[in-house]
């Protein structure tokens, strides 16, 4: 090697040299911490607040679990590493100081083992009967061969908080878009096998319910609807002269809404879902609203007929009760309603169901919507299977019986404490009995359950919500916290002996 390749390599090392020594002085000094911990705190503490406004699992996956919260880790780890080794010396002061801040590494190597290797789930225990298995937030998609010698499929979705492309196929079905979270909304979809409506119904300018009607025999939604006492009928443009001109008697009649001819058939010649009958009874014994095309309707007792009220073409209709008024927002022939999941923010104060996981699959020309909870049943090649979607589970290696449920309260009624009396049973069959409460957990071989929360059923009973928890990082966090003390101790130590040396001399 020549005196000028030398030349140039040693002019590298010294420029990385200057950079290395440049970049531990930033990592290493006080500014750095201090902006750290800035930054830190800033994080936490929005954090916080959208987890109190969107919930914990949107939190998750904006924050904690998010490459936010691994760059605030390794930077800490960064600066504590590069403090150490700038400050490192034999005085015995320096040694709590070591001791302290490896204290503060094993910490951090432990959070990483529970991170990459550990489980928290929840596990539901129904009165008198047993479960081993815990659920995670992760959703997956879930196929289950109605024929016993094929095994289940698991399509893992991604770990996402905002809608996303999924992209999987299985035997000719395609999954494509995943909405973490998602609501129904009223979308219009084009056909012409009847009419449809969507109104609102309100009472002194405020919103009571919004009505929706159809005749389509595509649309889930129905012709009528029941409010309290109040009952209306959205019924073809073309009843209107009949019913006008009918005289109603004891006598019932029936009528298939998706036929035009309002001809009166039996009972039994009409399908639940597309049927209306009225007899004078139904009529007089609670208030009734006829919608017939763009015309509203109302039953006289006076002339025992049902007599034109208004006309929809005008607007807000006022009903002569209670203040109510009938707004219509949509009419069609050409198009009827359906609920489709759009993409939406979760909330803590959102009534069960009305946030929820969906994506959607395509088979053959049709898509659907799996919406979580609900199943589909698809032939895939020559074969049944049972579609749905639901979260992650695993497997515990012994199974946990619900004996009682106990739930001790104040003198306001609302829980004091609660505690789970259960059984658990091994892979050998050999049960030992156990109580869970609230400050109570049961360590069960590598895994810890905790009492989390319970639900009542409906015959009134109360089943058990458990946290699983595995957590093969917690030895290392349990070393590092006695390295913080040890180091906090040899610190105080050494602090009372030179201030008493110092006073000596």
């Amino acid at each position: 090697m020549d005196t000028c390749t030398y030349y140039k390599v040693f002019t590298k090392m010294k420029k990385l040299t200057l950079f290395f020594d440049r970049f531990d002085e930033i990592v290493s000094s006080s500014k750095f911490v201090v902006s750290l911990l800035v930054v830190a705190t800033v994080y936490f503490s929005a954090a916080t607040v959208v987890e109190s406004v969107y919930g914990a699992r949107f939190a998750a996956g904006i924050f904690y679990q998010s490459w936010g919260m691994a760059v605030l880790a390794f930077s800490s780890v960064l600066s504590i590493f590069f403090a150490m080794m700038k400050r490192f010396t034999t005085s015995k002061k320096n040694i709590a100081f070591q001791v302290m801040h490896w204290g503060i590494l094993v910490v951090f190597a432990g959070s990483f083992f529970t991170y990459d290797a550990g489980l928290d789930g929840v596990l539901s225990v129904y009165p008198n009967a047993s479960n081993n298995k815990i659920s995670f937030n992760q959703r997956v998609i879930k196929l289950f061969p109605q024929n016993d010698m094929l095994e289940t499929v698991e399509i893992e979705l991604p770990n996402v908080i905002f809608s996303t492309s999924v992209n999987k196929s299985f035997k000719g079905v395609s999954f494509e878009e995943y909405y973490p979270f998602a609501r129904e909304a009223l979308t219009w979809v084009s056909a012409n096998d009847g009419a449809s409506g969507y109104f609102e119904l309100t009472q002194k300018n405020e919103v009571i319910a919004p009505l929706v009607f159809s005749h389509s025999q595509s649309s889930r939604f129905r012709h009528e609807a029941e409010i309290g006492p109040l009952k209306i009928y959205f019924l073809p443009e073309s009843y209107s002269d009949y019913f006008s001109k009918y005289d109603w008697g004891k006598k019932v009649e029936c009528f298939d809404i998706t036929s035009e001819n309002p001809i009166p058939l039996p009972k039994n010649k009409v399908k639940k879902a597309r049927r209306s009958c009225f007899d004078k009874r139904s009529l007089t014994s609670s208030p009734s609203v006829f919608i017939f095309g763009d015309k509203i309707f109302l039953y006289s007792r006076k002339h025992n007929r049902i007599m034109k009220h208004h006309s929809l073409s005008n607007g807000t209709t006022e009903l002569p009760w209670m203040d109510l008024s009938l707004v219509p927002l949509k009419l069609s022939t050409s198009e009827y309603p359906t609920l489709s999941p759009i993409a939406a923010l979760p909330s803590p104060k959102s009534k069960e169901g009305e946030i929820f996981s969906t994506v959607s699959m395509r088979f053959g020309k049709e898509i659907y919507w799996l919406k979580q909870g609900s199943e589909e049943v698809l032939k895939l090649g020559k074969e049944l299977y049972s579609v749905s979607l639901g979260r992650k589970e695993y497997t515990l290696p012994f199974q946990i019986y619900l004996k009682k449920f106990e739930i001790q309260k104040d003198e306001d009624g609302s829980p004091a404490s609660y505690q789970s009396e259960i059984e658990v049973y091994d892979n050998r069959g050999e049960k030992s009995s156990h109580i869970i409460s609230m400050n109570q957990p049961l360590t069960v071989g590598k895994f810890t359950l905790y009492q989390n929360s319970y639900f009542q059923l409906q015959n009134g009973e109360y089943a058990s919500t458990l946290s699983v928890n595995y957590d093969p990082g917690r030895f290392y966090k349990y070393l590092g916290s006695l390295m913080l003390i040890i180091g906090g101790l040899l610190y105080y130590l050494f602090a009372i002996r030179l201030n008493s040396e110092f006073k000596d001399d």
